[in-house]
């Protein structure tokens, strides 16, 4: 969604009212960004192994710290990010409180010995299935 999700949706409504030229210059903005941020990572990682500090990647999650400081952390990161996408008040504070429910799916697929990929789906899971409780 960070790379391209509001461009693309944008280019599909140019497309679907007609407005070809705009939908096709919102496609090349995608593709730029997209591209742009591709090269970049990989850019930097082969600049990193070159220089000798070449990146492990691991299926085993972080260690985050306390339990208490990561529910605070995933609400601020939530809001936070509510608030850089220019949402109103009533938003940000949704968008913090749907970080509880989120990391706490996350946190309970990884306290019983789960890997990233499910404990991740999980946590999406939760937030959805809450999100639509809490608004109404």
């Amino acid at each position: 969604m960070l790379v391209a999700g509001m461009t693309i949706v944008g280019a599909a409504q140019d497309a679907i009212d007609e407005f070809y030229l705009t939908a096709s210059a919102r496609l090349l903005d995608v593709v730029m960004r997209t591209a742009g941020i591709v090269v970049g990572i990989v850019a930097s990682l082969e600049l990193a192994w070159r220089l000798g500090a070449p990146l492990s990647i691991s299926p085993e999650p972080a260690a985050l710290g306390p339990l208490g400081a990561q529910f605070v952390g995933a609400t601020l990161i939530s809001a936070f990010f509510a608030l850089w996408a220019y949402a109103d008040l009533a938003t940000i504070g949704l968008a913090g409180a749907m970080g509880l429910p989120g990391w706490a799916g996350y946190a309970s697929m990884i306290y019983i010995g789960s890997t990233e990929v499910p404990a991740n789906t999980l946590g999406a899971f939760v937030a959805a299935l809450a999100s639509p409780t809490l608004i109404n």
